[in-house]
């Protein structure tokens, strides 16, 4: 048994060969590079490096208008 940290599919990014998430950082959003690993039926994918549990990462919503 093992403990794993999972993050929602839409909340990391893909940028060139590198998977992002954005962190809270206090009053600001910050942007982390993580390692991904297994997908899972529920829509989570396993996080292996860059997040250590229990940050609030920032969901792209849909697009708004002005």
């Amino acid at each position: 048994e093992r403990q794993v940290v999972r993050a929602p599919a839409s909340a990391i990014v893909r940028v060139g060969q590198m998977d992002t998430v954005l962190v809270r950082d206090g009053d600001a959003w910050r942007r982390r590079l993580v390692t991904t690993g297994e997908t899972y039926a529920d829509g989570t994918i396993e996080v292996l490096s860059g997040l250590d549990g229990g940050e609030t990462l920032g969901v792209p919503g849909p697009p708004t208008r002005p």
